[in-house]
Formats: structure tokens, sequence, C-alpha cells
């Protein structure tokens, strides 16, 4: 099992094949035996079996896959290639992530996590405590004209950014980075390296449009997903606005539409409007392993050479992180495709291969009484 080349998913390992080169001037092969597409709809069945828990990192459904695997290895003829001489090579890898605490407090009032607010997964642990400051949609793009950073003193503070894009950001920042300047993780970047303490984003709301349902967690994100080293929290529109009305002044919704009109940013420092908040983000780590079969290859100058083949036979365990059907979560996503039949055909590979093997050394030795 190796770590997926899909980004939404929690990394696992990758069932490997290693077959050695065949020799060029080796005698001619015998006909490679047939798929069975019978035999590959059974394995895929029993891999996406409820059984297996979806096959996600750190449950036991995954690990006996593994075991199964070593076990279809070892009767298609091949060695084992793992650690210490057997079928596996185990490595630790995350398997959960929890906020463990959140708390958000501004001007003596309390927020109600769930409600107001809620922390990312990708939030850093830690406390904040400073004076809030507005840095509007949260680009830092000098070279196209436009900074919601510049001539405002961040250091120190809390961040609110709006989790948008202005009108006519496509035009604005046009170009190969353009969407990358936009994104969450860059506005969070772009606070955190003007000395922020924290950052909130606060979703945008559109003239006679409703403002967005919070974002109780950002459902990209998984038991991987890195950390972005200060407390982040996603607001609600009502608490957004709740916050900006302790500085006195516009709303957020005028100070959103005055951006919007002029195209220039409208950033504020507000001393005198202090946040509190705190977040615990909690993370888990488990054992998962490769499954590594050999098949010796005949040829004495490219039997040091290898063809390596691979599948990743986890999948999403109950869907808890990077479901593409979050009503689901909770239930076994069996992933038939992702990657069962991936893997049942290594294994079809694998007996192949090796049936193969097995034909043409017979006919070497064939070759060799005869002369």
């Amino acid at each position: 099992m190796g770590v997926p080349t899909d980004t939404r998913h929690a990394a696992a390992a990758a069932a490997a094949l290693a077959l050695a080169a065949c020799a060029a001037f080796a005698p001619p092969l015998p006909p490679a035996p047939p798929m069975d597409p019978a035999r590959i709809a059974v394995d895929v069945a029993w891999l996406a079996d409820d059984a297996r828990e979806g096959r996600g990192a750190g449950t036991r459904g995954l690990g006996d896959a593994a075991q199964w695997l070593a076990a279809r290895f070892a009767e298609a003829g091949l060695a084992p290639a793992g650690r210490d001489g057997s079928w596996l090579q185990p490595f630790e890898l995350p398997i959960g992530i929890e906020v463990a605490r959140e708390a958000l407090r501004a001007g003596g009032a309390g927020f109600e996590a769930g409600r107001d607010f809620a922390a990312l997964l990708s939030s850093g642990s830690g406390r904040a405590r400073g004076p809030l400051v507005f840095a509007g949609y949260g680009i830092a793009a000098p070279e196209h004209g436009y900074d919601d950073w510049a001539g405002v003193d961040v250091t120190g503070s809390v961040a609110l950014v709006l989790d948008d894009r202005p009108p006519g950001a496509d035009e604005l920042f046009a170009g190969l980075h353009g969407n990358a300047l936009l994104g969450r993780a860059q506005k969070i970047s772009n606070a955190r390296d003007r000395g922020a303490l924290a950052v909130l984003l606060a979703p945008s709301a559109s003239e006679g449009e409703a403002a967005a349902p919070l974002e109780l967690r950002d459902p990209s994100a998984g038991p991987s997903q890195s950390s972005s080293e200060i407390p982040v929290l996603s607001l609600s529109r009502e608490a957004a606005e709740r916050l900006v009305a302790l500085a006195g002044g516009p709303s957020l919704a005028e100070r959103q539409r005055g951006i919007d009109a002029a195209r220039r940013p409208a950033s504020e420092r507000f001393p005198a409007t202090a946040i509190e908040l705190e977040v615990r983000i909690e993370r888990r780590t488990g054992e998962a392993a490769n499954v590594l079969g050999r098949l010796e290859g005949s040829d004495p100058a490219l039997r040091r050479e290898a063809v390596v083949i691979g599948a990743h036979y986890d999948h999403l365990g109950r869907g808890e992180f990077g479901s593409l059907a979050p009503a689901r979560r909770g239930e076994v996503h069996n992933g038939a495709d992702d990657n069962a039949s991936g893997t049942a055909g290594l294994l079809e590979l694998a007996r192949a291969f090796a049936a193969t093997t097995s034909g043409r050394a017979s006919a070497s030795r064939s070759a060799r009484a005869t002369r």
C-alpha cells in the first residue's frame, strides 16, 4: 500500500509487485494466460465488502486486507519483499484529526461554537488575544495593484478576512497564479506572515443575496492536513457583523460593498476591539503497511533491474474525511472503484506474470535437456 496519488484521501499504503526485467535473448515466452474477469470480480467483492470497514486508515478492515493480499501474492507464486523477509513494509501515518477545543469572546460577549463559529481542521492550536483588524479579502497582490495588507499593521492582532473573492477577480488577477492568490490558504498565510496571531474568516454576502451558511468543517481536510500554525475560525455572517459592530462605524456589509464598488482595499485596525480565542486540534497516528511481493527475473544481465507495479488498497473508511457524499458520513464507503478494482487488477497481473515466468523456466529447462 503506497500513498494515494489522489489528494482527496488520507495517505495509505499501496500493494506493489516488482518484476525483474526479462532477458532480450531469452527463449520465446509461452503465451500469457488470459485475465479472468470472474476472478477479478471475486477479489473486488472481497475488498469492497462491508466487513472491510471501507479499508480506512487505522481500521481492522485495512489490516485484514493487507494480510489477505499477502496470501494472494503467495498463492500466485511471488516471494515476500517486505521487512525482515515478510510481506509487509509497515509505517506510521496520520489516521485522525479533530477539534478538541474552540472558544471565542469579544467585548465581554461570548460566541457559541457550532452556531457562531467553528475552528478549521487546518487551524493551528493555541490561544490568541489582540485587537481586531479588518483586512478585506485578505489578498496580497501588489504586482496587480491590489493589496489588502498594505498600510495596515496586523502585528499582534486578530485578522478578519472575507472568505471569498471580489467581483471582477478573474479580470484583476488573471494569469497562472490568480486562483492561488484568492485561496483561503494564501489568505491565512498572508496574515500569519505579517504577524497576525489568528484569523477569522467571514462568509461573503453580495447585494440581495443571503450570506453563506457557517462552514462547520473544511470538507477537504483530513488527518494529513497540514497546520496553518496560527488559530483559524470560520464565522457565521451574523457573528462577523457583531464583531465589526463592536468597533462602531460602517457594518461589514457596507465595508464589503465599498470595496467591491471601488475595487480598492479598505482595511482598518480597530485597536479598542479586543478578541480572545482558543483552538486545540488533536491528531492521531496509526500504522499501515505496504504489501510487497517479488517475482525474480532470469536474465543475468538484467536481473538487478526491476519494474514496479502498484495499486493503493486503502479507501475512505466511513467517510469521515474526503467523502464526496457528506450526507453518508458514518456509513461504510466500500471503495469498489477506489481502489478495490485496481488492486484486484494488480493481483491478476501478478498471477499472469508468475504463470508466464514459470512457463518460461520450464521451456528453458526443456531446451537445455535437448542439447
